[in-house]
């Protein structure tokens, strides 16, 4: 076998390398978790109506709670206001 040899071209000499940039790393918020376990306080009963709508039913309790206040006045009074807005 035969080897080549050959000469490099001066011009490829005095190119300049690019310039490396820094990676940057962008840090991503993420949402945090829902915990069933732990509850915020609610004000009213239609805070926690709310709440569970956003998150769900998570044990008995929830579901009773919500299965009552879905009979309740306050519930009935609510409701027809959303529903003529």
């Amino acid at each position: 076998m035969e080897i080549l040899e050959c000469e490099l071209d001066k011009t490829e000499e005095t190119l300049l390398p690019l310039p490396l940039i820094p990676k940057i790393e962008i840090k991503k918020e993420e949402p945090e978790k829902y915990n069933p376990a732990v509850k915020p306080l609610f004000k009213t009963s239609r805070e926690r109506y709310g709440y569970l709508m956003e998150h769900g039913c998570t044990c008995n309790d929830d579901r009773i709670w919500l299965t009552s206040y879905k009979k309740s006045k306050e519930f009935k009074e609510y409701e027809t206001k959303i529903r003529t807005d």
